[in-house]
């Protein structure tokens, strides 16, 4: 699936990250209230740049490894978000989940991407299910998931940066 990127949205590109969006990228990677309800940490400067360089290829979506894809805009080829994606070992279900810029939140645009990667996934790799988790806190994301057609198909108890919380989990199906 990532050899088929870059893909073009009515808005958005959902395309490889590149170390030439280390600014665009630490905009909202390095503040700990993005963080917060999210499965990274802040990272510094040199991290970014090391985790950009990772990411800055065009291999396929391995089973059993999570990579990284950014989400541009269009107009000025802007990163405003990024969205990991896992292949299970056994090519049978992929998870995601979405990181969106502070400063570009509320306009549609994770929704946006999320409605492009699910057919993108679905047709280019065997997965039968897609899962997105989310802590319960995040309304934000579970609007997102919701907006984009996902079911909320379960709600667990996880440990989360060393304290207990509630997650959502939400599927969709083939």
């Amino acid at each position: 699936m990532i050899t088929l990127l870059p893909h073009h949205t009515h808005r958005l590109t959902l395309r490889t990250l590149r170390t030439s969006d280390i600014d665009a990228f630490l905009t909202y990677r390095s503040r700990a209230d993005v963080a917060e309800l999210q499965g990274w940490s802040p990272m510094s400067e040199e991290e970014a740049l090391d985790f950009l360089r990772k990411e800055d290829s065009d291999a396929p979506l391995e089973p059993d490894t999570w990579r990284q894809i950014g989400i541009a805009k269009m107009s000025g080829d802007v990163l405003v978000g990024d969205i990991g994606i896992h292949l299970s070992a056994d090519q049978r279900s992929a998870e995601f989940g979405i990181s969106v810029n502070p400063d570009h939140q509320g306009l549609g645009l994770g929704t946006e991407a999320v409605l492009s990667l699910l057919p993108l996934l679905f047709q280019h790799t065997p997965v039968d299910q897609i899962i997105a988790v989310t802590d319960a806190r995040n309304i934000s994301c579970i609007r997102l998931l919701e907006k984009s057609g996902m079911c909320h198909s379960s709600t667990r108890t996880a440990e989360y940066k060393g304290e207990q919380c509630t997650e959502f989990v939400f599927t969709s199906d083939r």
